[in-house]
């Protein structure tokens, strides 16, 4: 880990609008003399260029117009080792892969989903037309009849009456 993310509240009583933040970092191992000091617009920084496996001292005062306040008690932090994280690093890869084997099912799921609920919607239309098809063909349509088993010449439609042998033949 060769960077950190720091965060800190807002002082309770500012001594008027604040400008900025600034920040001072050293090691713990060196003096203040030996500080960093970097400025963040916001109570939010990014300190970048630590040394692995490091124990680090921060402390953090607001500017106003009026001036820099008192800095804030003394906070430390350490940095992880280059082993240190890549053991983290394994340790967090089978969740890593985990989610992004359920975002696959996920996603084939959806498409899954998807396709079945379009042929169904295919499917009643087409068992609708079918079923007015079937209706027209089995004579329960218009009044006439394709049977001619079931009814005589004269009950059946003049399109295929012609076709049909008179019961006398």
């Amino acid at each position: 880990m060769r960077s950190i993310t720091l965060s800190w509240p807002q002082p309770e009583q500012p001594n008027g609008i604040i400008l900025d933040y600034e920040l001072r970092y050293y090691e713990k191992d060196l003096t203040e003399a030996n500080s960093t000091i970097m400025r963040s617009q916001t109570n939010t920084a990014r300190v970048d260029g630590l040394r692995p496996g490091t124990m680090y001292v921060v402390q953090v005062r607001a500017r106003t117009v009026a001036g820099f306040g008192k800095y804030s008690s003394k906070m430390c932090f350490q940095t992880l080792t280059d082993e240190d994280y890549k053991s983290e690093l394994r340790e967090q890869l089978p969740l890593i892969a985990g989610s992004a084997a359920a975002a696959v099912v996920f996603i084939v799921s959806l498409v899954a989903i998807s396709i079945v609920c379009s042929r169904k919607r295919a499917y009643t239309k087409e068992a609708v037309y079918s079923d007015k098809l079937q209706h027209y063909s089995t004579g329960t349509g218009e009044g006439y009849s394709t049977s001619p088993s079931q009814h005589t010449k004269e009950t059946l439609h003049p399109s295929i009456a012609e076709f049909v042998p008179s019961p006398s033949s």
